[in-house]
């Protein structure tokens, strides 16, 4: 009995001594932080204020000439009428066309700013947990991968401020 406790606890610290140095981060808090993240949402909410903008201002002018149309029509002979029936069809299929296809091309350039954006920061993080030590650094998200965390291996704020730190001295 005496030789199995010995081997046990011989077994014990064996194991809890080659455990590895281990974090998490808050990814969701660690992005929304982030002050790149917040220069990129900047960016694309004033592109995205621009493009509404200048498609307003294509749909004033649209709707402007439908009701120019509506108040001449009955004077129109109807050749005239069709043509610019078919005329103002034409210009809101191309209106339409245009704020789809611009639509999509932002879509595109906002999500490969994040893509690119969530690649650096996995970079800094692996970066940083080598320089430091760290087997493991956990992400914590929505999907709740780490269902609990002791407050002392929650590493965001030292990595955020390091994220942020770089980012300045690279503006």
């Amino acid at each position: 009995m005496k030789k199995l406790s010995i081997l046990f606890l011989s077994t014990f610290f064996l194991f809890s001594c080659n455990q590895g140095k281990t974090a998490f981060v808050d990814s969701l808090k660690l992005l929304k932080d982030y002050k790149e993240t917040q220069d990129i949402q900047k960016k694309f909410e004033k592109k995205s204020d621009s493009l509404k903008a200048g498609f307003d201002a294509l749909s004033q002018n649209f709707q402007k000439d439908v009701q120019d149309y509506q108040s001449k029509m009955a004077k129109m002979s109807d050749k005239v009428k069709q043509e610019t029936e078919q005329n103002l069809v034409g210009r809101q299929q191309q209106i339409q066309q245009m704020q789809q296809v611009e639509g999509q091309r932002f879509q595109q350039e906002s999500q490969a700013s994040m893509d690119s954006l969530l690649s650096k920061v996995k970079k800094f993080v692996s970066q940083y947990g080598k320089d430091n030590g760290y087997d493991y650094i956990f992400g914590s998200n929505e999907t709740q991968n780490i269902l609990y965390g002791s407050e002392k291996n929650d590493i965001t704020a030292t990595i955020l401020e390091a994220l942020n730190k770089a980012y300045e001295t690279k503006k």
